[in-house]
């Protein structure tokens, strides 16, 4: 596990552009590539060449470290809704220029990570679609939540470079 967090470091070093899959093999999405405090960010099947889609590692102060830098907005990052009151549980991952979450990333198998957040040890959750036999939008929330409350291959990531 620890040639999983090596690489990743490696890809962070080198300012590749990376998706970041989550268990359905759908990619962290900035909505609409609005560059909006706020937006949004979603987990939507991935499109080849979609900048909403790429993201770069930015190494932060504390090894094994990084935020989640847009590539379609490069001024915003992975933030959360209540990161300004410092509140993360429930809150929705949206794009931010001034709050961005800095996350921890945990081996947890299988060429997946936990992505958490460094200051309320909450994780980036993805969600199943809430009824997929009659519900045709791909489109589900990401969300900050308490690591492995909800069942934890929701929070489990690949990191992969584009």
């Amino acid at each position: 596990m620890v040639n999983i967090l090596t690489n990743i470091t490696a890809l962070a070093g080198a300012a590749t552009l990376v998706n970041i899959v989550d268990f359905k093999k759908q990619v962290l999405d900035l909505s609409n590539s609005f560059a909006i405090n706020g937006n949004p960010i979603i987990s939507f099947p991935e499109g080849a060449g979609q900048t909403n889609q790429a993201w770069l590692l930015t190494p932060q102060a504390t090894a094994g470290t990084f935020t989640l830098q847009s590539v379609a907005a490069p001024s915003f990052s992975v933030s959360y809704t209540g990161a300004a009151a410092g509140v993360a549980q429930h809150s929705q991952a949206v794009a931010s220029n001034t709050l961005a979450t800095v996350f921890k990333m945990t081996a947890v198998g299988n060429g997946t990570v936990n992505l958490i957040d460094t200051v309320t040890g909450t994780a980036l959750t993805s969600w199943v679609n809430a009824n997929p036999g009659n519900w045709n939008d791909p489109t589900t929330p990401i969300t900050m939540e308490v690591l492995n409350a909800p069942p934890s291959f929701m929070q489990s990531f690949t990191v992969q470079s584009i």
